[in-house]
């Protein structure tokens, strides 16, 4: 792991970088979260370190302090873990900035053992999202986790897709209780690319569950809804 303030330059990674490699080369950067200005890097939790390949818990993920992570300094080695600045349920994870004058919020999602996709907008308050009958990811976990904004409008999109197809459940934040009839949504804004449409059907809620999307198209077209993500937004699948 290197520093980001480092001067534009030549360098060996072994004067410069710390070696973190006990720990999963899976991180996501998630922001500052701590408010001490610097930003912090997630990963899936590891039940052994740093003895060995660490073993993944492919249910949780801890958030760790960046300035933490480079305490040992350049050439140096993490050789213990630091204390985790969160730890949440779920493999899957995706930051956005939901609130402009707090931390940018971490998603997480998991996949339950009877087939229910569950995220979690970690914010004040925690918002719970469920959805049912969603294809099931090759890795077993909920897919990929995106938050886009239409207008002034935010969703939080969840799409699985496997060899067979691809499902989504989209969640409107700012209106949960809102639904959409069978049909497409509105045409997207002239970008100068292939004319597509998304089919939903059900109601999306904090509470219930999303019934699973559908999309069509012809062949050889992207079958899907162009969106704007919100500044600051990335994504990761686990």
């Amino acid at each position: 792991m290197v520093p980001g303030d480092l001067p534009p330059g030549s360098y060996l990674l072994t004067d410069v970088a710390v070696d973190v490699s006990g720990l999963p080369a899976a991180d996501n950067a998630v922001g500052d979260q701590d408010g001490d200005g610097n930003d912090d890097v997630a990963f899936p939790e590891v039940a052994q370190f740093p003895d060995g390949a660490p073993e993944l818990n492919p249910a949780a993920t801890v958030v760790y302090s960046g300035p933490d992570l480079l305490a040992p300094g350049p050439g140096g080695r993490l050789d213990e873990r630091p204390v985790p600045l969160a730890r949440y349920q779920g493999s899957s994870v995706a930051v956005a900035v939901l609130d402009p004058a707090g931390p940018p919020t971490v998603i997480t999602g998991v996949r339950t053992p009877d087939g229910i996709d569950q995220l979690t907008l970690h914010g004040d308050p925690q918002v719970h999202l469920r959805a049912e009958g969603l294809l099931e990811e090759y890795t077993g976990g909920p897919g990929t986790i995106t938050v886009t904004q239409r207008g002034t409008t935010r969703f939080v999109v969840l799409r699985s897709d496997t060899r067979g197809g691809s499902s989504l459940a989209i969640w409107n934040l700012d209106d949960p209780c809102s639904r959409y009839a069978s049909g497409p949504l509105p045409p997207p804004p002239d970008t100068g690319s292939t004319t597509t449409t998304t089919t939903t059907t059900g109601p999306a809620t904090t509470t219930g569950p999303a019934t699973a999307g559908s999309t069509t198209g012809t062949e050889g077209s992207e079958t899907t809804t162009p969106a704007v993500p919100l500044p600051g937004t990335a994504t990761f699948t686990g």
